[in-house]
């Protein structure tokens, strides 16, 4: 059995019980995620309480993307002694 603590889309806390049979969620809101696992404990004693953090609100499909920030902008920058154009290898030796 699976004991979760989770925040509602009210913004209030509460916590579920997910067992084979199905889920049973607590009806009454905690204003904290803390309120929500004190109650979730109190109600199975002998459960591990997980806390279920809130998902990110989701990007709207129609704007456009947000650039991630390049990390890795110098790690391949050539020293300032690299030739920038390298050599033409010879060719075989003509017989």
């Amino acid at each position: 059995m699976i004991v979760e603590a989770f925040q509602r889309a009210d913004g209030m806390w509460s916590f579920r019980r997910l067992a084979m049979l199905g889920v049973v969620q607590d009806p009454r809101a905690y204003p904290s995620s803390e309120a929500a696992v004190e109650a979730a404990r109190a109600e199975y004693p002998n459960e591990t309480v997980s806390i279920v953090t809130p998902e990110p609100p989701e990007q709207d499909m129609n704007a456009p993307p947000a650039p991630e920030r390049d990390t890795e902008a110098d790690a391949f920058k050539p020293a300032d002694d690299t030739p920038s154009v390298l050599p033409k290898r010879a060719g075989p030796s003509p017989k």
